[in-house]
């Protein structure tokens, strides 16, 4: 609020923060994480579709999938992302992230991956949006901002964040040994500093 003092502030956002955890981690079904997480293990290339923030979230997680060998494409510019939808192949999967499910440019891309019968996986909001419509398996994050009066995205941001933490964690388990020794290997190789 306009006059929240530095305290409640911190509270605030922590409350927050804890809410959008438990509220995303409740949504997600196990059985339907179980299939999604095959699916990305099973693909040669995963694309990520969205705009914005949550292009910058996605990064993190390809950062990571990259450290273990996988390989994960995001095109930044809306046109290269109806260029990648359409360049698809039968061994690429396709995340899909809209708060709303209903950004343009998103959508596009999921016509696009429908008609090359591309899988999809949509992370957005609760409830029907024409974004869950093409996907496969949907993956919902927190859903209680309002799309204009807010000071941020703060909890879907987190929620988001949450979700490709949860897929990457799931998909290094499914090969731990594997994916512990080739992420070693290569810090090792790129890592300069000297024991001290």
């Amino acid at each position: 609020k306009k006059r929240d003092t530095i305290h409640t502030i911190k509270h605030s956002i922590a409350t927050l923060a804890k809410d959008s955890i438990n509220l995303t981690v409740n949504n997600i079904d196990n059985d339907i994480l179980a299939k999604i997480i095959i699916m990305l293990d099973q693909a040669k290339v995963i694309d990520i579709y969205g705009v914005s923030g949550p292009l910058r979230i996605a990064s993190d997680f390809q950062y990571k999938m990259f450290r273990i060998g996988k390989d994960v494409r995001i095109a930044p510019m809306v046109n290269e992302q109806l260029f990648q939808a359409a360049q698809s192949k039968a061994d690429h999967c396709a995340i899909l992230v809209s708060y709303s499910g209903e950004t343009e440019e998103v959508i596009k891309a999921a016509q696009i991956l429908k008609q090359k019968q591309i899988p999809m996986i949509a992370i957005t909001s609760i409830g029907d949006n024409q974004l869950t419509k093409y996907c496969q398996y949907i993956i919902n994050i927190d859903s209680r901002e309002q799309i204009y009066n807010k000071i941020s995205t703060l909890g879907s941001t987190l929620s988001i964040h949450l979700v490709f933490d949860i897929l990457y964690t799931a998909i290094f388990s499914r090969h731990y040994d594997e994916a512990l020794s080739y992420k070693i290997t290569t810090d090792q190789l790129i890592d300069h500093r000297t024991n001290k």
